[in-house]
Protein backbone atom coordinates (compact mmCIF):
# COMPACT_ATOMS: atom_id res chain seq x y z
CA UNK A 1 0.00 0.00 0.00
CA UNK A 2 1.53 3.75 -1.08
CA UNK A 3 2.42 5.90 2.06
CA UNK A 4 0.52 9.27 1.91
CA UNK A 5 3.16 11.16 0.24
CA UNK A 6 2.21 14.35 1.75
CA UNK A 7 4.59 15.64 4.96
CA UNK A 8 3.13 17.53 7.39
CA UNK A 9 5.25 19.26 9.74
CA UNK A 10 8.68 19.85 9.47
CA UNK A 11 10.00 18.52 5.16
CA UNK A 12 12.92 18.36 4.00
CA UNK A 13 14.98 16.66 1.20
CA UNK A 14 12.48 15.75 -1.77
CA UNK A 15 9.34 16.76 0.35
CA UNK A 16 10.32 20.07 0.50
CA UNK A 17 8.31 21.56 -2.32
CA UNK A 18 10.58 23.76 -4.89
CA UNK A 19 12.05 26.65 -2.38
CA UNK A 20 15.00 26.48 -5.12
CA UNK A 21 16.05 30.03 -5.24
CA UNK A 22 15.14 30.76 -1.24
CA UNK A 23 17.59 27.91 -0.02
CA UNK A 24 20.37 29.20 -2.85
CA UNK A 25 19.77 32.80 -2.02
CA UNK A 26 19.99 32.23 2.10
CA UNK A 27 22.74 29.57 1.65
CA UNK A 28 24.75 32.59 -0.24
CA UNK A 29 23.97 35.01 2.60
CA UNK A 30 25.72 32.23 5.02
CA UNK A 31 28.75 31.78 2.85
CA UNK A 32 28.82 35.41 2.64
CA UNK A 33 29.10 36.36 6.42
CA UNK A 34 25.51 37.47 6.21
CA UNK A 35 23.08 37.74 8.96
CA UNK A 36 19.75 37.40 7.83
CA UNK A 37 16.21 38.24 9.44
CA UNK A 38 14.08 35.99 7.79
CA UNK A 39 10.11 36.48 8.53
CA UNK A 40 6.69 35.21 7.33
CA UNK A 41 3.40 33.86 8.92
CA UNK A 42 3.39 30.52 10.71
CA UNK A 43 3.27 27.46 9.00
CA UNK A 44 5.02 29.22 5.30
CA UNK A 45 8.09 26.60 5.81
CA UNK A 46 10.55 28.54 7.60
CA UNK A 47 11.86 26.20 9.77
CA UNK A 48 11.81 23.18 6.69
CA UNK A 49 13.50 25.70 4.84
CA UNK A 50 16.61 26.92 7.22
CA UNK A 51 17.07 23.01 8.42
CA UNK A 52 16.92 22.70 4.27
CA UNK A 53 19.80 25.35 4.15
CA UNK A 54 22.16 23.87 6.92
CA UNK A 55 21.94 20.68 5.39
CA UNK A 56 23.29 22.11 1.90
CA UNK A 57 25.89 23.93 4.39
CA UNK A 58 26.96 20.99 6.04
CA UNK A 59 28.21 18.77 2.44
CA UNK A 60 30.10 22.16 1.68
CA UNK A 61 31.89 22.06 5.78
CA UNK A 62 29.85 24.15 7.73
CA UNK A 63 29.27 23.33 11.16
CA UNK A 64 24.98 24.34 11.45
CA UNK A 65 23.49 25.25 14.86
CA UNK A 66 19.84 25.17 15.23
CA UNK A 67 17.94 26.63 18.11
CA UNK A 68 13.99 26.67 18.36
CA UNK A 69 13.31 29.29 21.36
CA UNK A 70 9.13 29.02 20.77
CA UNK A 71 9.21 27.71 24.37
CA UNK A 72 11.94 29.88 26.41
CA UNK A 73 10.35 31.11 29.25
CA UNK A 74 13.68 31.93 31.02
CA UNK A 75 16.89 33.95 30.42
CA UNK A 76 18.15 30.80 31.67
CA UNK A 77 16.18 28.85 28.91
CA UNK A 78 18.29 30.97 26.44
CA UNK A 79 21.52 30.16 27.23
CA UNK A 80 20.61 26.22 28.00
CA UNK A 81 19.01 25.87 24.54
CA UNK A 82 22.22 27.76 22.35
CA UNK A 83 24.65 25.63 24.58
CA UNK A 84 22.96 22.42 23.74
CA UNK A 85 22.90 23.81 20.27
CA UNK A 86 26.36 24.09 19.74
CA UNK A 87 27.08 20.98 21.33
CA UNK A 88 25.29 18.91 18.95
CA UNK A 89 26.59 21.03 16.15
CA UNK A 90 30.42 20.69 17.05
CA UNK A 91 29.34 16.96 17.72
CA UNK A 92 27.70 15.69 14.73
CA UNK A 93 28.47 12.49 13.25
CA UNK A 94 31.27 11.97 16.45
CA UNK A 95 31.22 8.07 18.36
CA UNK A 96 31.06 8.82 22.23
CA UNK A 97 34.61 8.80 22.91
CA UNK A 98 34.89 11.22 19.86
CA UNK A 99 32.24 13.70 20.68
CA UNK A 100 33.58 14.11 24.98
CA UNK A 101 36.91 14.85 23.12
CA UNK A 102 35.37 17.62 20.59
CA UNK A 103 33.28 19.22 23.51
CA UNK A 104 35.82 19.11 26.07
CA UNK A 105 36.34 22.27 27.22
CA UNK A 106 34.31 23.61 25.16
CA UNK A 107 33.27 26.50 27.13
CA UNK A 108 35.12 28.27 29.73
CA UNK A 109 31.81 28.53 32.23
CA UNK A 110 29.16 25.99 31.43
CA UNK A 111 29.54 22.09 31.60
CA UNK A 112 27.25 19.90 29.58
CA UNK A 113 26.59 16.35 30.26
CA UNK A 114 25.53 13.54 27.69
CA UNK A 115 23.70 10.64 27.84
CA UNK A 116 23.82 8.29 25.24
CA UNK A 117 20.43 6.28 24.22
CA UNK A 118 19.29 4.28 21.76
CA UNK A 119 18.41 7.54 19.52
CA UNK A 120 21.84 8.73 20.06
CA UNK A 121 23.16 11.66 23.13
CA UNK A 122 20.87 14.07 24.75
CA UNK A 123 22.19 16.92 26.10
CA UNK A 124 21.71 18.49 29.08
CA UNK A 125 22.85 22.23 29.71
CA UNK A 126 22.48 22.83 33.85
CA UNK A 127 22.77 26.32 34.94
CA UNK A 128 23.83 26.96 38.95
CA UNK A 129 21.11 28.96 40.92
CA UNK A 130 22.22 32.46 41.12
CA UNK A 131 24.63 32.96 37.87
CA UNK A 132 24.72 35.56 35.59
CA UNK A 133 22.42 34.48 32.21
CA UNK A 134 24.46 37.61 30.54
CA UNK A 135 27.94 36.34 31.17
CA UNK A 136 26.78 33.21 30.05
CA UNK A 137 25.58 33.59 27.19
CA UNK A 138 28.66 35.40 26.11
CA UNK A 139 30.46 32.25 27.17
CA UNK A 140 28.46 30.33 24.68
CA UNK A 141 28.85 32.57 21.86
CA UNK A 142 32.72 33.23 22.24
CA UNK A 143 33.27 29.33 22.76
CA UNK A 144 31.37 28.69 19.32
CA UNK A 145 34.08 31.95 17.49
CA UNK A 146 37.22 29.63 19.32
CA UNK A 147 36.44 26.90 18.43
CA UNK A 148 35.36 27.14 14.46
CA UNK A 149 38.56 29.25 14.32
CA UNK A 150 40.67 27.03 15.90
CA UNK A 151 39.65 24.25 13.93
CA UNK A 152 39.26 26.30 10.67
CA UNK A 153 35.64 25.79 10.60
CA UNK A 154 32.46 28.11 8.99
CA UNK A 155 29.51 28.08 11.48
CA UNK A 156 26.03 29.22 10.77
CA UNK A 157 23.65 29.80 13.54
CA UNK A 158 19.88 29.84 13.42
CA UNK A 159 17.75 31.06 16.26
CA UNK A 160 14.03 30.35 15.40
CA UNK A 161 11.01 31.92 16.62
CA UNK A 162 13.61 34.20 18.10
CA UNK A 163 10.79 37.34 18.89
CA UNK A 164 10.33 34.94 22.14
CA UNK A 165 13.16 36.51 23.25
CA UNK A 166 11.40 40.23 23.29
CA UNK A 167 9.19 38.55 26.15
CA UNK A 168 12.01 37.49 28.77
CA UNK A 169 12.82 39.73 31.94
CA UNK A 170 16.20 39.72 30.26
CA UNK A 171 15.19 40.34 26.97
CA UNK A 172 17.37 44.06 26.35
CA UNK A 173 20.77 42.35 27.49
CA UNK A 174 20.80 39.15 25.51
CA UNK A 175 19.70 41.79 22.41
CA UNK A 176 22.78 43.22 23.69
CA UNK A 177 25.18 40.64 24.26
CA UNK A 178 24.41 39.22 20.57
CA UNK A 179 24.27 42.77 19.11
CA UNK A 180 28.14 42.54 20.30
CA UNK A 181 29.10 39.12 19.08
CA UNK A 182 27.42 40.07 15.83
CA UNK A 183 30.14 42.94 15.44
CA UNK A 184 32.82 41.70 17.09
CA UNK A 185 32.91 38.23 15.42
CA UNK A 186 31.07 39.20 11.61
CA UNK A 187 32.39 35.45 10.19
CA UNK A 188 29.60 33.11 12.19
CA UNK A 189 26.58 34.66 10.41
CA UNK A 190 23.63 34.41 12.46
CA UNK A 191 19.65 33.80 10.77
CA UNK A 192 16.49 34.90 12.76
CA UNK A 193 13.80 33.87 12.10
CA UNK A 194 10.02 34.47 13.60
CA UNK A 195 6.72 34.31 12.22
CA UNK A 196 5.00 36.35 15.27
CA UNK A 197 6.03 39.66 12.47
CA UNK A 198 4.90 42.63 14.37
CA UNK A 199 7.21 41.12 17.82
CA UNK A 200 9.92 40.40 15.24
CA UNK A 201 9.75 43.79 13.61
CA UNK A 202 10.10 45.92 17.57
CA UNK A 203 12.90 43.51 18.46
CA UNK A 204 14.96 45.07 15.28
CA UNK A 205 13.82 48.61 15.44
CA UNK A 206 16.02 51.90 15.88
CA UNK A 207 15.46 51.68 19.77
CA UNK A 208 16.43 48.15 20.15
CA UNK A 209 20.26 46.78 20.51
CA UNK A 210 19.39 44.42 17.27
CA UNK A 211 18.66 47.73 14.89
CA UNK A 212 19.89 46.66 11.16
CA UNK A 213 21.39 43.10 12.58
CA UNK A 214 20.69 41.62 9.61
CA UNK A 215 19.15 41.68 5.98
CA UNK A 216 15.58 41.37 6.28
CA UNK A 217 14.05 38.54 3.82
CA UNK A 218 10.62 38.08 3.59
CA UNK A 219 9.91 34.80 2.98
CA UNK A 220 6.44 34.50 0.22
CA UNK A 221 3.99 32.14 -0.41
CA UNK A 222 5.02 29.08 -3.17
CA UNK A 223 3.76 30.04 -6.29
CA UNK A 224 0.71 28.45 -7.53
CA UNK A 225 3.00 27.46 -11.08
CA UNK A 226 5.20 25.65 -8.60
CA UNK A 227 3.03 24.03 -6.32
CA UNK A 228 0.51 22.63 -8.93
CA UNK A 229 3.29 20.46 -10.21
CA UNK A 230 4.29 19.50 -7.11
CA UNK A 231 0.67 18.46 -6.17
CA UNK A 232 0.17 16.14 -9.30
CA UNK A 233 3.91 14.47 -8.93
CA UNK A 234 3.10 13.43 -5.59
CA UNK A 235 -0.44 11.81 -6.79
CA UNK A 236 1.90 10.08 -10.12
CA UNK A 237 4.35 9.17 -7.59
CA UNK A 238 2.25 7.16 -5.40
CA UNK A 239 -0.01 5.69 -8.09
CA UNK A 240 -2.85 8.03 -8.13
CA UNK A 241 -3.78 10.32 -10.79
CA UNK A 242 -4.59 14.36 -9.79
CA UNK A 243 -5.03 16.63 -13.10
CA UNK A 244 -3.46 20.20 -12.74
CA UNK A 245 -7.02 21.72 -13.17
CA UNK A 246 -7.55 19.97 -9.89
CA UNK A 247 -4.51 20.50 -8.23
CA UNK A 248 -4.93 24.43 -9.10
CA UNK A 249 -8.47 23.99 -7.18
CA UNK A 250 -6.38 22.73 -3.90
CA UNK A 251 -4.48 25.69 -4.01
CA UNK A 252 -6.90 27.86 -4.77
CA UNK A 253 -9.43 26.59 -1.25
CA UNK A 254 -6.76 27.38 0.83
CA UNK A 255 -5.31 30.56 -1.44
CA UNK A 256 -2.23 28.91 -1.39
CA UNK A 257 -1.36 28.68 2.08
CA UNK A 258 1.61 26.81 1.84
CA UNK A 259 1.19 24.31 4.99
CA UNK A 260 -3.05 24.06 4.08
CA UNK A 261 -2.10 23.19 0.84
CA UNK A 262 0.06 20.37 2.34
CA UNK A 263 -2.65 19.20 4.63
CA UNK A 264 -5.77 19.47 1.57
CA UNK A 265 -3.68 17.45 -0.49
CA UNK A 266 -2.63 15.02 2.02
CA UNK A 267 -6.58 14.84 3.29
CA UNK A 268 -7.75 14.27 -0.66
CA UNK A 269 -4.82 11.96 -1.29
CA UNK A 270 -6.65 9.78 1.58
CA UNK A 271 -10.13 10.02 -0.14
CA UNK A 272 -8.86 9.13 -3.22
CA UNK A 273 -8.73 5.80 -4.60
CA UNK A 274 -7.73 6.53 -8.19
CA UNK A 275 -8.82 9.70 -9.61
CA UNK A 276 -8.62 12.84 -7.47
CA UNK A 277 -11.25 15.37 -8.76
CA UNK A 278 -13.10 18.54 -6.96
CA UNK A 279 -15.48 17.11 -5.35
CA UNK A 280 -13.06 15.34 -3.19
CA UNK A 281 -11.29 18.27 -2.96
CA UNK A 282 -14.31 20.31 -1.54
CA UNK A 283 -15.16 16.92 0.53
CA UNK A 284 -11.73 17.30 2.39
CA UNK A 285 -11.62 21.17 2.53
CA UNK A 286 -15.48 20.89 4.69
CA UNK A 287 -13.40 18.27 7.08
CA UNK A 288 -10.20 20.17 7.38
CA UNK A 289 -12.19 23.74 8.26
CA UNK A 290 -14.37 21.25 10.69
CA UNK A 291 -10.59 20.48 12.82
CA UNK A 292 -9.83 23.65 12.74
CA UNK A 293 -12.22 24.48 15.04
CA UNK A 294 -9.61 22.98 17.65
CA UNK A 295 -6.72 25.52 17.34
CA UNK A 296 -9.03 28.36 16.16
CA UNK A 297 -11.52 28.25 18.27
CA UNK A 298 -9.40 28.19 21.21
CA UNK A 299 -8.19 31.16 19.98
CA UNK A 300 -11.32 32.95 19.36
CA UNK A 301 -12.00 31.92 22.89
CA UNK A 302 -9.07 33.88 24.27
CA UNK A 303 -9.81 36.99 22.87
CA UNK A 304 -11.87 39.77 24.06
CA UNK A 305 -15.08 40.68 22.65
CA UNK A 306 -13.57 44.12 20.83
CA UNK A 307 -11.34 42.05 19.33
CA UNK A 308 -13.30 39.14 18.40
CA UNK A 309 -16.10 41.82 16.75
CA UNK A 310 -12.98 43.12 14.55
CA UNK A 311 -12.09 39.81 13.75
CA UNK A 312 -15.22 38.73 12.47
CA UNK A 313 -15.70 41.65 10.63
CA UNK A 314 -12.55 41.65 8.27
CA UNK A 315 -12.70 37.87 7.63
CA UNK A 316 -15.95 38.73 6.20
CA UNK A 317 -14.76 42.09 4.27
CA UNK A 318 -11.35 42.94 4.09
CA UNK A 319 -10.68 46.84 4.23
CA UNK A 320 -8.53 49.88 3.42
CA UNK A 321 -10.94 51.85 5.49
CA UNK A 322 -11.26 50.36 9.01
CA UNK A 323 -12.72 52.89 10.94
CA UNK A 324 -14.93 54.38 8.38
CA UNK A 325 -18.26 55.15 8.88
CA UNK A 326 -19.69 53.03 6.69
CA UNK A 327 -17.72 50.11 7.11
CA UNK A 328 -18.63 50.60 10.96
CA UNK A 329 -22.20 50.77 10.39
CA UNK A 330 -22.41 47.12 8.03
CA UNK A 331 -20.48 45.46 11.13
CA UNK A 332 -21.73 46.89 13.79
CA UNK A 333 -18.17 48.34 15.57
CA UNK A 334 -17.85 51.79 17.12
CA UNK A 335 -14.66 53.82 15.99
CA UNK A 336 -13.13 53.61 19.48
CA UNK A 337 -13.39 49.90 20.68
CA UNK A 338 -11.91 48.98 16.46
CA UNK A 339 -8.75 51.61 17.52
CA UNK A 340 -8.31 49.65 20.91
CA UNK A 341 -8.72 45.85 19.01
CA UNK A 342 -6.60 46.26 16.25
CA UNK A 343 -3.48 46.74 17.83
CA UNK A 344 -3.45 43.60 19.57
CA UNK A 345 -4.58 41.54 16.62
CA UNK A 346 -1.47 42.98 14.58
CA UNK A 347 0.77 42.11 17.71
CA UNK A 348 -0.49 38.59 17.79
CA UNK A 349 -0.30 38.53 13.73
CA UNK A 350 -3.81 37.28 13.27
CA UNK A 351 -4.35 40.75 11.13
CA UNK A 352 -2.12 41.72 8.72
CA UNK A 353 -1.85 45.44 7.84
CA UNK A 354 -0.61 45.64 4.40
CA UNK A 355 2.03 48.18 3.84
CA UNK A 356 1.94 48.55 -0.08
CA UNK A 357 -2.00 48.76 -0.21
CA UNK A 358 -2.90 49.88 2.97
CA UNK A 359 -5.42 46.42 3.19
CA UNK A 360 -6.50 45.11 6.76
CA UNK A 361 -7.30 41.40 6.42
CA UNK A 362 -6.91 38.02 8.71
CA UNK A 363 -3.68 36.56 7.73
CA UNK A 364 -4.60 32.84 8.17
CA UNK A 365 -7.32 31.91 5.45
CA UNK A 366 -8.38 28.63 7.70
CA UNK A 367 -9.00 30.82 10.21
CA UNK A 368 -11.22 33.50 8.38
CA UNK A 369 -13.20 30.51 6.91
CA UNK A 370 -13.70 29.41 10.30
CA UNK A 371 -15.14 32.90 11.49
CA UNK A 372 -17.36 32.68 8.45
CA UNK A 373 -18.44 29.23 9.03
CA UNK A 374 -18.88 28.36 12.51
CA UNK A 375 -22.19 27.68 13.94
CA UNK A 376 -20.24 28.94 17.46
CA UNK A 377 -18.84 32.61 16.55
CA UNK A 378 -22.10 32.90 14.51
CA UNK A 379 -24.40 32.11 17.80
CA UNK A 380 -22.73 34.65 19.59
CA UNK A 381 -23.36 37.05 16.74
CA UNK A 382 -26.95 36.46 17.21
CA UNK A 383 -26.45 36.97 21.01
CA UNK A 384 -24.53 40.16 20.11
CA UNK A 385 -21.80 38.52 21.14
CA UNK A 386 -22.55 36.82 24.41
CA UNK A 387 -21.06 33.49 24.85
Amino acid sequence: MARNPFVLGLVGGDDLCDRRRELGELAGHARNHHNVILVSPRQYGKSSLVLAMQEQLRASGFVGMYVDLLTVASDDDVVRKLAAAVVAGVGRGADPVGLGERISGLFARIVPTIEFGLDGPTVTVTIAQGSDPALLLADVLDSLQKYAKRHGLSACVVLDEVQEIGRLPGARAIEAILRTHLQEHRDIPFFFVGSRRQALTEMFANARPLYQAGYLYPLERIPRVDFVPYITGRFAASGKKCSEETAGHIYDRVEGYPAYVQRLASSVWDLTSVLCTKEKVDEAYRRLLALAGVEHGATWMGLPLGQRALLQALAGEPTVQLTSADYLRRHGLVASSVQRAIKPLLEMDLVEHASETGRFFVVDPLLAAWVRWSPVVQLQKTRGGKA
